[in-house]
């Protein structure tokens, strides 16, 4: 039996040495000095010729030399030949000398895959690799991946200047870092571990709070259509009474007047605030309902027939007559209605003079219906007296014509004494036939000119008398389908 050989320890090299179960030139030096012994799930064994354990042993001279472009070298000629778990073992950590990280972290990935030198345990390698890896995280730079829920977030790192969020991986060095994320006055920051050679995911998003409180800064600022794409964001969070409140502030400077009096209207229906009392929530939404009043107006309601109608305000460009209300400043204004005439006919124009008073809902009836049109219903009154027409009219043919005949041949065959009495039978059995048709075609004519009548009246009627349906607004704000909460709008005056 070879006896051990002593090996002073130089520049972290254990295992550089523990190929001496194949060479007797070093001995044998396994860590817990058990024999060098295969494992049953162990990878397939590798053994070294006597021209390569002569090569390897002049690597491991050269990287304990420093001589580490030298000794990287004679690995990589070793690894053509022969594929070894202790060879990329040393590779790596010549790579991780020469300050190479992301190579000796590929080489030391590759270990313990690789096919095993039989004279050297797992047990020993695996102990080596992962104190060369804790080495290479705790030294060697690692990268971050910074990942914003806003892409016009900035970010700083330790401190450091602010800059654009980055959408490539950084490197940094290793050990514990603190990102920060700013957007619109809110700050949100976490620390974390970078690890040599590993990338480490940083996620920067603002909670619902935040959101909030970053939509009231806007606001401050006076930026009233970037508060409202904020708010609406938060409002897919959480929804609650002072959103919809600032929501209505944003819309109220943006001079969108429909959408502002939705939201003012379904703060009062929303879940509470926490830390907005009722008598605060009131006291705010008195002042909101105010200035509101100031900037808008107060509301008109335009009931026009048909919906379509289109409508000019003092003379201004024409609008499609909308449901949804519409504000007016206090005092008379002028509101028409146009429709154009049937067949090219000169366009039918209607006028009318609302007084817009306070604390009142004004409503401006405009109604432009052409006579000559008629409805599903009239069309299908129209079309049962048509039928009603047809039915008498066969009646009186059948009456006038066939029955008439058949009843003077029927009296010519009974004063006949020789006549044959089938044929007496067949002509009476005709009359009957027809005088039966005749009675279903008088009675059904008369009934669908009838029905069809009453059918043209009720469409007259309603033509003349219906309002178009009322809706107290064309923009809604509350939950979608799918359970967030998010803002629509539809019908609005444009």
């Amino acid at each position: 039996m070879v006896k051990p050989l002593r090996v002073p320890s130089h520049d972290h090299w254990p295992l550089l040495l523990r190929w001496s179960c194949a060479l007797a030139l070093l001995g044998t030096t396994l860590a817990l000095g058990a024999p060098c012994a295969a494992q049953a799930d162990a990878p397939p064994t590798a053994r070294l010729t006597d021209k390569q354990a002569r090569t390897l042993g002049k690597a491991v001279k050269l990287a304990r030399d420093g001589k580490y472009q030298d000794a990287l070298e004679v690995y990589d000629g070793l690894l053509t030949e022969l594929d070894m778990n202790l060879l990329h073992l040393n590779r790596g950590r010549v790579l991780q000398k020469m300050g190479q990280c992301a190579e000796a972290r590929a080489a030391f990935d590759r270990v313990m895959g690789a096919p095993r030198d039989p004279n050297i345990t797992l047990e020993a390698i695996g102990s080596s690799l992962g104190r060369y890896n804790k080495e290479l995280e705790a030294k060697c730079p690692g990268t971050l991946q910074i990942q914003c829920s806003q892409p016009e977030m900035t970010v700083r790192i330790d401190g450091g200047q602010q800059g654009p969020c980055p959408k490539e991986p950084i490197e940094l060095s290793a050990g514990e870092h603190r990102i920060s994320g700013l957007i619109h006055g809110q700050e949100v920051s976490q620390k974390l571990r970078i690890r040599g050679t590993r990338t480490t995911t940083a996620s920067l998003a603002l909670s619902p709070d935040q959101w909030t409180a970053a939509g009231k800064y806007l606001l401050g600022q006076g930026q009233y259509q970037r508060a409202e794409r904020v708010l609406e964001q938060a409002l897919k969070r959480k929804e609650s009474q002072d959103l919809y409140l600032y929501i209505g502030e944003s819309l109220l400077g943006q001079e969108r007047c429909q959408e502002a009096f939705v939201a003012l209207g379904a703060a009062q229906d929303a879940p509470p605030a926490p830390g907005l009392s009722p008598l605060e929530f009131t006291g705010r939404l008195k002042i909101l309902s105010e200035a509101f009043t100031d900037e808008c107006g107060e509301r008109v309601q335009l009931q026009c027939a048909p919906a379509d109608l289109s409508v000019r305000i003092d003379g201004g460009s024409p609008k499609v007559c909308s449901p949804a209300p519409i504000f007016l400043p206090l005092g008379e204004h002028t509101i028409s209605a146009s429709l154009p005439g049937p067949d090219g006919a000169p366009p039918q124009v209607l006028q009318r003079t609302v007084d817009v008073k306070a604390g009142q809902v004004n409503k401006v009836e405009l109604k432009l219906i052409n006579e000559e049109g008629l409805s599903a219903v009239g069309w299908g009154g129209v079309g049962l007296m048509g039928l009603g027409v047809v039915s008498l009219g066969t009646a009186l043919i059948i009456d006038r014509a066939a029955l008439a005949d058949e009843i003077t041949l029927l009296r010519q065959l009974e004063a006949d004494p020789f006549a044959d009495a089938q044929a007496l039978t067949n002509s009476q059995d005709q009359i009957d036939t027809l005088q039966t048709t005749n009675k279903v075609l008088i009675f059904g004519g008369g009934a669908a000119l009838l029905v069809g009548g009453a059918m043209l009246s009720l469409d007259f009627f309603f033509n003349d008398s219906q309002e178009p349906p009322q809706e107290q607004s064309g923009v809604r704000l509350g939950a979608s389908p799918d359970g967030q909460a998010i803002m629509f709008y539809q019908g609005v005056w444009q």
